[in-house]
Formats: C-alpha cells, sequence, structure tokens
C-alpha cells in the first residue's frame, strides 16, 4: 500500500473519531479537505464525502446502541423526513455555482456553531428507550428532518449541524443524547443522498473507500469516547470544532472554483 493510501486512511480515522464523539458526520472536516488537499470541486467534495459519511455513522451508531444514548422516537421521525429530503437535495446541488454554494455551506454552519457555544441547553431526562414523542412534537421532527435531508444532499455533510441545535434547545436532549441520535439519522440520510450523487457520477469510489476504511474504525472509538466528555463541555467543544472548520470553508476558495 502506497503512503498516500495511509495517509487517506489515517485522515479517515480522524474524521471518524470526530464524528462518532460530535455526531457530525464528519463532512465539516472531510470537505475542507477534499477542497484545499485533493483539489476537487465543491460537488464532487460533497458527493464524496457523503459517501463517506453513510458507513461511518453506521459505525459510531452500533457503539451508541450499546451505550443506550438513542432517543429512538425522535429517530425514527427524523429520518421519516429525511431521506426524502437527502435525495432532493443532491439533485439540486448540481443546479448551484460552486462559489454561491460554498458561501453559503460557511455562512449556515458558521450560524449553528455559534449557537451551540453561546446558546444554553435545556437538557432534560429522556429515555431512549421509553421516552415518549407527541404528536406534534413528530411532526415538528418530520418536517425537520426533511431540512436536514435537504442540506445533507446539498452539502455533503451529515445534518448534525441542523439536529443537534433543534434537539439540544428545541426538544432539550442532553448533550450527549444528541451526539447518539443525530448519528444514527445520518445513516438513512447519507444514502439517501449517496445514491442519487452516484446516479449523478460525482463520487471518487477508491477514494471514498480508503476514508471510509478509516473513518468507520474512528466512529465506534468516538461514540465510546464521547461517554467520559460531560454534557457542557462536549456541547462547547461540538460548537467550536463547527465554527473553525465554518470560517475556513466560507474564506478560502478551492483552486477548482
Amino acid at each position: 500500500m502506497s503512503k498516500r493510501n495511509i495517509v487517506v486512511i489515517v485522515f479517515g480515522l480522524a474524521v471518524g473519531v470526530f464524528g462518532g464523539m460530535f455526531g457530525l458526520g464528519g463532512g465539516v472536516i472531510m470537505i475542507p479537505v477534499l477542497l484545499y488537499v485533493f483539489k476537487k470541486n465543491i460537488h464532487a467534495a460533497a458527493a464524496t464525502s457523503l459517501a463517506v459519511i453513510g458507513p461511518m455513522a453506521v459505525s459510531g451508531t452500533i457503539g451508541n446502541i450499546l451505550s443506550g444514548t438513542i432517543v429512538w422516537p425522535a429517530f425514527l421521525f427524523l429520518s421519516a423526513g429525511s431521506i426524502a429530503g437527502a435525495y432532493f437535495g443532491a439533485h439540486m446541488s448540481k443546479k448551484i455555482p460552486q462559489d454561491l454554494l460554498r458561501k453559503m455551506l460557511g455562512i449556515f454552519v458558521l450560524v449553528i456553531a455559534l449557537s451551540m457555544v453561546f446558546l444554553p441547553s435545556r437538557a432534560q431526562a429522556v429515555s431512549g428507550f421509553s421516552g415518549s414523542v407527541s404528536l406534534l412534537a413528530g411532526l415538528v421532527m418530520i418536517f425537520s428532518g426533511l431540512a436536514v435531508g435537504v442540506f445533507s444532499g446539498l452539502f455533503g455533510l451529515g445534518g448534525g449541524v441542523i439536529m443537534n441545535p433543534l434537539m439540544l434547545f428545541g426538544f432539550g436532549f442532553t448533550a450527549h443524547q444528541t451526539v447518539a441520535t443525530s448519528l444514527a439519522v445520518i445513516v438513512p440520510t447519507s444514502l439517501s443522498g449517496t445514491l442519487k450523487q452516484f446516479r449523478q457520477g460525482h463520487i471518487d469510489l477508491r477514494l471514498a473507500g480508503l476514508l471510509s476504511a478509516g473513518a468507520c474504525v474512528g466512529a465506534f472509538a468516538g461514540a465510546k469516547l464521547k461517554e467520559h466528555i460531560n454534557n457542557n463541555d462536549l456541547k462547547v467543544l461540538l460548537g467550536l470544532a463547527v465554527a473553525l472548520v465554518a470560517l475556513t470553508i466560507l474564506f478560502k476558495k478551492s483552486k477548482q472554483e
């Protein structure tokens, strides 16, 4: 195996640890690297990122199932909307100019990141196995899932940057429940968007395969590592990490634009 391939796998491992810890899918790290290191255009970067996110999220979710932190009713409602939304978002991505797509991504992610750092969550004790979700909350989750899916398919992210603040501030989940449930929803969301991107021919399959090899291992480790970080610290670390990447996307153009 070449040194370059080993580096790609190790990078995938780091992405997986990040995604498993923060429930973001890792796209906020992958996309800048695919843009500025691997010289991909924004459409190819988004598509390849999405292809890696699916298997990585599966691995992290297995770790979260073992720890019992997934809120299953929320997972079902959010997934119901996100699958259709991701397919539609992936279809729309090719219709938006690259520079505009990059700026939209950077601004949106930065706003979400700052809200995570500065807004207090109203964490409650919600059980992932016995907790119930009202009809109104379920409908809100379905429509939120639709928005998450469109965002995921459009930008090549798992959608956690929308789901995390929604569950933290809207439904009062703890940071650990939020991260675990978000990562679980990313599984069907990313697979739906990946299918559309594959049909459009945007995915670098070889690069996606190497990244996935490392990311799957890292995601499982990250899911277990987050159990040793307290709720508020995890929320702030999540916001700071996303803010840094948002600024990178916003102010540094790729050479393909």
